[in-house]
């Protein structure tokens, strides 16, 4: 401030009012220039969103579209392995049950029998079929007939006609034809649910290495747009980060030099070095 003492000292209410200004040019330009930073952090964090999401959108399409095929193809194949597993360890229990069904018949034990074949019958009905045509696995396991006909079963009128009693059976010759037939449609299935499954399995090794290889190369074309992306905000910092601190310079030195020129404009007590006044001072 200007007051008493400025007068008494000798100096001038304009030295003054220029001393004053320019103390309060300091709190007004630091207002000003966080209110210019937030907005310049603002602009970056956009800039940088920006490259960000130019980068995610740069990765190849037929790469991404190549590894969303395999990926979808390889959950088929899981589904159709694990149902296909499932039909072997049915056709393989199965296989028991008729032995037991031929020991009944042999002891002409028809409760057993019956008994037995319940429980063929209900093993059957969790058999399933496999869609093998979605993964290009063609060989017919017989499991659709198996399922339709019954695995003990007789023909009547041209048909199939699955069995439920040892009653159906006009005879035990018929009978065990019957179970002769289940043996050899049995030991047909299980070959090729056993060949389904190795073809499967190959088809995954396939799958499985060119998944493998196409998620490599996204990540190393990722990782290579990493390094150029961190290299783009490198940048972006760099520049706003060098206008704010050319800003604040440039206030501190027209700061500073407003105050040399208030001192040497209106400063009467200064007296320059040399001067005749300086033999007096």
């Amino acid at each position: 401030m200007v007051g008493t003492p400025d007068i008494l000292a000798g100096r001038s209410v304009a030295f003054g009012l220029v001393s004053l200004g320019t103390a309060a040019a300091r709190p007004n330009f630091e207002l000003r220039f966080s209110v210019l930073q937030n907005t310049i952090i603002d602009r970056l964090n956009k800039e940088i969103e920006a490259v960000n999401e130019s980068s995610r959108e740069s990765v190849d399409a037929f790469l991404l579209s190549s590894q969303k095929k395999l990926e979808a193809f390889q959950a088929k194949l899981g589904a159709f392995t694990f149902a296909n597993t499932r039909n072997a360890w049915n056709l393989s229990d199965l296989a028991g049950k008729v032995d037991d069904l031929q020991t009944a018949l042999n002891a002409a034990d028809t409760a057993t029998f019956n008994s037995v074949l319940h429980a063929i019958n209900e093993n059957v009905g969790r058999l399933s079929v496999p869609n093998g045509a979605a993964v290009g696995i063609l060989l017919d396991d017989g499991i659709t007939a198996i399922r339709r006909n019954g695995l003990i079963n007789v023909t009547r009128d041209g048909a199939k006609e699955r069995v439920t009693s040892f009653a159906q059976f006009t005879d035990n010759a018929e009978a065990q034809s019957a179970i002769n037939a289940a043996k050899s449609t049995i030991t047909r299935s299980l070959n090729a649910v056993l060949a389904r499954a190795e073809a499967a399995a190959k088809l995954n090794q396939v799958t499985d290495k060119n998944l493998v290889a196409t998620k490599f190369q996204i990540e190393a074309t990722k990782a290579a747009q990493d390094v150029e992306l961190a290299a783009e905000v490198a940048k972006l910092r760099q520049k706003y980060a060098i206008f704010l601190n050319d800003l604040s310079l440039a206030f501190e030195s027209n700061q500073a030099l407003a105050e040399q020129l208030g001192k040497g404009l209106f400063d009467p007590n200064k007296v320059d070095p040399g001067s005749v006044l300086n033999i007096f001072t």
